[in-house]
């Protein structure tokens, strides 16, 4: 008697086994075919992994990017002062910003005001191929007035310059004492204005550009000229001015130029 409980016992329990695993068979059977459950089961990825792209790196982990060698700058973000000073880039200007009592600095921008005649700023280390962009204005055009930057400027006797005067944009030097024109296109300038001047020096080649401040930079030289008569000199600022005439310099910076034109 016994025994035959025993047995029914037994039977009774396979077949709820048999039953419950018929209930929960699929869901058995797709728990194991999740992503989790044949990464645990499989020695190689499920699937190709997904790459990322990377950006190139330095060796010291931070992306790569063009450096300039500025040779000298100002911005001129400095307080109101008698002379121009110091410049933003911790040299000081030369030549007449800081003996001339014309040259100031007022609302963060380098004045040269009621002068008569040529007055030079020069600044930072004297270098053979540079890269000069100023961005200045002249309260008025008069046709016997201009500014504009100058490059391999060795002393008030030999230089090059490029300038605006309302209605050219001109290249010149001055080699011993004697000024001469190299080049010369029509461009007009509004009195008042501000300009942004790109003159460059690169082996004998002298390439300059101008446009309005805070419009797009023109993607060719207007102005190009071969001269072979300076090699080195500083960078800086020259303007022919007359009383009443007000220049204003926003900013200045040199840099080193490489390759060609």
């Amino acid at each position: 008697m016994t025994r035959r409980v025993i047995a029914i016992t037994l039977l009774l329990v396979l077949m709820l086994l048999g039953l419950t695993a018929g209930v929960f068979a699929n869901t058995i059977q797709r728990s194991l075919t999740l992503p989790d459950m044949q990464r645990m089961f499989h020695d190689g990825p499920v699937g190709k992994p997904t790459v990322v792209a990377q950006k190139p790196m330095t060796p010291t982990g931070k992306p790569t990017t063009p450096k300039i060698n500025v040779l000298a700058q100002d911005t001129f973000q400095r307080q109101n002062q008698p002379f121009w000073g110091q410049a933003s880039d911790g040299h000081t200007w030369t030549a007449d910003a800081n003996a001339l009592a014309i040259f100031s600095v007022q609302n963060t921008a380098g004045s040269i005001t009621d002068g008569n005649g040529t007055f030079n700023a020069v600044l930072g280390p004297a270098s053979d191929n540079v890269d000069l962009l100023i961005n200045g204005s002249l309260n008025k055009f008069t046709g016997q007035n201009n500014f504009g930057s100058v490059l391999r400027w060795r002393n008030v006797n030999n230089w090059y310059k490029a300038y605006i005067d309302g209605n050219h944009l001109i290249i010149m030097r001055r080699v011993a004492g004697v000024n001469q024109q190299l080049v010369s296109v029509p461009f007009a300038a509004q009195s008042g204005a501000s300009y942004a001047l790109r003159f460059r020096a690169l082996g004998s080649q002298l390439m300059t550009r101008a446009w309005q401040t805070n419009t797009p930079e023109p993607a060719t030289w207007q102005a190009t000229i071969k001269d072979a008569s300076l090699n080195k000199g500083q960078a800086g600022v020259r303007v022919l001015i007359q009383p009443g005439t007000l220049v204003k310099i926003t900013s200045f910076t040199a840099s080193a130029a490489t390759g060609t034109v």
